[in-house]
């Protein structure tokens, strides 16, 4: 699946998440806080309630209290008078143990300390603990709610994935079937321009005597299609002895010919290339290796402009007696490389 759309079904799917908690959990909330906001009412409406009306706090102004016990009026007595002498007798008497802390606590002094203000913080701690519960239980709902969003999406986006997997390996095989189909059919409509034979022609003087041979290449279309921008060139190399594996197929300088346009089964022939009397006769004694050599260039007309070559490298084998006595003299026999179409 493409990234952009996943990350929009992410996207909403957070999106729908956070209205859902929003929605559930705000209306909770506002409730709690009215709530919380009425106990706090209550319980400064009860604390004033409970104070007594006529209690009047002394400012900073108001005299000191009168002492208790007035100072006696005169110096004491210098000299005191005898008391009463009264004999101490022992006083028997019981001891008992104090009261434990389970017996001073009892409900009567419990509802005696209770006060107005203790109801109102127990009754808003209840209240904000019944709200704590529902907040709670919403939260839940909507995590679970949620969560079965998530798994809804999630499910989605490997769906989607799955089908964009799919479109994609039938786009790929549909692809594979049209080069299929396409390859055979460009084989068999495209150009082929191949070497048809190797002419070969006595080159005469004014009396008809032979001093020397001609060559030339036959290009042809083979193909169902014509050519374009065809060129081509041809020459013969002269080697000393056997031929180099390495040898240099296009030297440098060399110059084609444009053929333009070769049509289905047509014909070109490349210009003369002459075999002297005296390179025949190095042939014949020294053992010197000709190659006759040549190329082709040019482009079909199926579209997508492919480049298409053509190669041949052949040796120049001298059978017959090159006067033309016997018939033509020279062989052709194709050399192990440089001979290949594409």
């Amino acid at each position: 699946m493409p990234r952009g759309v996943r990350g929009r079904e992410e996207e909403r799917f957070r999106n729908g998440g956070i209205l859902s908690v929003r929605h559930a959990v705000v209306p909770t909330l506002r409730g709690l806080v009215a709530c919380v906001l009425a106990c706090a009412a209550l319980a400064v409406s009860c604390a004033h309630a409970q104070s007594p009306a006529g209690t009047v706090i002394p400012g900073p102004d108001a005299p000191p209290k009168e002492a208790a016990l007035a100072a006696p009026a005169g110096p004491p007595p210098a000299v005191a008078e005898p008391s009463s002498v009264i004999e101490a007798r022992p006083i028997a008497t019981t001891q008992s143990a104090p009261p434990s802390v389970l017996q001073q606590f009892t409900v009567e002094r419990l509802l005696d300390d209770v006060k107005i203000t203790d109801v109102a913080i127990a009754f808003f701690a209840l209240v904000v603990a019944l709200f704590a519960l529902r907040v709670g239980s919403a939260v839940k709902r909507v995590g679970r709610a949620v969560q079965g969003q998530h798994e809804d999406s999630r499910r989605a986006i490997e769906a989607a994935e799955r089908a964009a997997e799919s479109a994609r390996r039938s786009a790929e095989a549909a692809e594979q079937t049209l080069t299929t189909m396409r390859d055979p059919a460009e084989r068999q409509l495209r150009a082929y321009v191949t070497v048809k034979q190797f002419l070969q022609a006595p080159a005469k003087d004014d009396r008809e005597n032979i001093r020397g041979w001609f060559l030339q290449v036959a290009w042809q279309n083979s193909g169902a299609t014509p050519t374009q921008s065809f060129r081509y060139w041809a020459m013969l190399r002269e080697f000393d002895g056997a031929v180099p594996d390495d040898f240099e197929f296009t030297p440098q300088g060399l110059k084609d010919f444009a053929g333009g346009e070769l049509s289905s089964g047509a014909t070109i022939n490349s210009p003369p290339l002459y075999v002297s009397p005296e390179l025949i006769e190095a042939i014949q004694s020294a053992g010197r290796k000709v190659l006759l050599l040549g190329q082709a260039d040019y482009t079909d007309v199926l579209g997508n402009n492919v480049k298409r070559e053509t190669r041949f490298c052949v040796e120049v084998v001298l059978l017959k007696d090159p006067s033309g006595a016997e018939g033509l003299p020279f062989s052709f026999i194709y050399h192990p490389q440089h001979n290949y179409v594409t």
